[in-house]
């Protein structure tokens, strides 16, 4: 009977919660290097922001100034580098999502005066032609007609592929291998 008891005991006292090891709260935590805090330093930030300008005005180029290996490299460059910048201030949960905005306006403001600088494009002769309104007197109806079309393909895109990605998407998602499973 004693033997019995304690085996009774023995199971009951296993089912109770024991405690875990005095570590397990910090086991799951996410653990940073030690550059991590470092990188995210406003003074950090601001270095880095002026060695990405620098770059922009003293090692970018004139276009056609240099030769093609040189000026697409130091582009490459230039772009990999504002990217690592504005990724750095995006990816960072602590700072105000005004800042976030403004690298965002920002990097789009980049890449468009990247693209206003080195694509090669005569903006006066298209300034001249998209805006010569002697030119499109009489002519308004072919613009007309081109806006009906577009606004047409976003009608149809919208009403078509909208409600198609809802059974998409519930048809995809069993199948994701971010989603628990019951074993």
């Amino acid at each position: 009977m004693a033997d019995s008891a304690r085996e009774i005991l023995f199971f009951y006292g296993a089912m109770q919660p024991q405690p875990g090891p005095p570590d397990i709260a910090h086991r799951f935590l996410r653990a940073y290097p030690p550059w991590f805090r470092m990188v995210r330093r406003p003074a950090f930030l601001a270095v880095t922001l002026a060695v990405v300008a620098a770059f922009a005005l003293f090692v970018l180029p004139q276009p056609g100034a240099a030769g093609p290996a040189w000026l697409y490299s130091t582009i490459a460059l230039f772009l990999l580098l504002v990217l690592a910048w504005s990724g750095n201030v995006l990816a960072d949960n602590d700072k105000p999502e005004i800042l976030k905005l403004a690298v965002s306006l920002a990097l789009i403001a980049v890449l468009a005066w990247l693209f206003y600088r080195y694509s090669g494009a005569q903006w006066g002769k298209l300034t001249e032609f998209f805006f010569n309104f002697p030119k499109l007197k009489g002519n308004w109806w072919i613009l007309r007609d081109g806006l009906g079309v577009t606004l047409m393909l976003a009608a149809i895109s919208g009403t078509v592929c909208a409600p198609m990605s809802r059974p998409i998407g519930a048809n995809t998602r069993p199948h994701s291998s971010g989603v628990a499973r019951p074993v």
